[in-house]
């Protein structure tokens, strides 16, 4: 039976101590993706028992990359291996502290320069989807140039 109180849909934001995943913010450097990822941290204070997966997915056409993240409040840093149209790719960096990092090498990304890629995430609670982001559809992110954040420095 579903509760409004405490079950959400893949394609709905989830309601009352369900909603979790409070801002996603992304950047760019010449080398890597960076995202820095907020949850709201009383919806994720459950049991010790209660597994928690964090999916994040990008496409650009028929080319996918995924990244699945096991418990991904546990604090301290970490390295996870990223899926790339169903083979491992190379590796990304994790940290948690008040928010989870996440630094994603540009190459494994399943889009060049200029392209866009679809990018959303899905928040996991006992294998049940809790919170997904952006609740419906995905984001695009247009790859920049590896040197377009030297224009944030000229002068």
């Amino acid at each position: 039976m579903l509760s409004p109180g405490t079950t959400g849909g893949a394609m709905q934001r989830a309601l009352g101590p369900n909603a979790a995943i409070e801002a996603v913010r992304y950047g760019w450097d010449e080398e890597m993706l960076y995202l820095a990822i907020e949850a709201d941290q009383p919806a994720l204070d459950q049991p010790a028992e209660v597994v928690w997966a964090l999916l994040l997915d990008w496409s650009c056409g028929p080319r996918t990359a995924s990244l699945r993240i096991d418990e991904p409040w546990r604090r301290g840093p970490r390295e996870r291996t990223v899926v790339v149209d169903g083979a491992e790719g190379g590796a990304a960096q994790l940290a948690y502290h008040d928010l989870l990092e996440v630094a994603l090498p540009r190459d494994v990304l399943p889009a060049c320069e200029g392209e866009s890629l679809a990018f959303s995430l899905t928040l996991t609670r006992d294998e049940q989807v809790v919170d997904r982001w952006p609740s419906q559809h995905e984001v695009d992110l247009v790859i920049p140039r590896a040197t377009s954040w030297l224009a944030d420095w000229l002068v």
